[in-house]
């Protein structure tokens, strides 16, 4: 196994199900904030922008948005996050890859703040070289092809792969010239991920093992 391998995953829908508690959190901001017509909940792709999100819930009103996107970051950066739950089987992989000497990284379009809560609350945050999300730059949002740049740049990443479940992140792998893995578990419909040409599709985490330990 080449020590250098670097693995860069996407957080929401690959390593946690984080979906619970988000739709918690934005049931009781839609209380306060009420949006101009009904929610269809399983129709939000968790894996977006918590700003993306909002502007289209509130029809680009930027002032709601804005009070929305604030009382959503009180309620979800004070969580406790118990809801919020790793897939089975990444907390035992996640170790044994980073003993193995693998290089891990997270790039999340999820904000810094509550990315590294969560991490530290569920026992993973060090095994990650790099964490990078969202608003990572400040005042500067940044796309997942962004993020995966970033990484690639920062660490003299030569080699490695990209694991996530949404069209965002086998694009930002494939141009970053990764192995892609698309994971169906995840939110987003299994026929956009195929639409990335993704190298290997897996249905479980535990199906990493085969193919980056290979």
């Amino acid at each position: 196994m080449n020590q250098n391998q670097h693995i860069i995953f996407d957080l929401d829908g690959t390593l946690i199900d984080s979906k619970p508690e988000i739709i918690s959190t934005y049931k009781k901001v839609f209380e306060e904030i009420v949006p101009p017509s009904e929610i269809e909940y399983e129709e939000i792709n968790y894996g977006n922008t918590l700003t993306a999100i909002l502007h289209k819930v509130y029809n680009q009103d930027f002032e709601l948005v804005e009070k929305a996107r604030f009382l959503f970051s009180e309620m979800y950066d004070h969580s406790n996050y118990d809801h919020t739950l790793l897939y089975s089987d990444v907390f035992e992989l996640l170790h044994q890859f980073h003993k193995d000497g693998f290089i891990l990284h997270i790039a999340t379009n999820k904000r810094l703040n509550p990315t590294l809560n969560i991490l530290k609350s569920k026992g993973i945050f060090h095994l990650f070289t790099s964490v990078v999300t969202n608003d990572f730059i400040k005042d500067k949002p940044m796309s997942k092809t962004d993020m995966v740049e970033l990484i690639c740049q920062q660490e003299l990443v030569s080699k490695g792969f990209m694991i996530g479940d949404s069209s965002q992140d086998i694009q930002a792998g494939n141009a970053a010239n990764l192995e892609t893995i698309a994971v169906l578990y995840g939110y987003e419909k299994k026929e956009e991920l195929l639409r990335n040409n993704p190298k290997f599709v897996i249905n479980q985490f535990k199906e990493l093992n085969t193919i980056i330990l290979k």
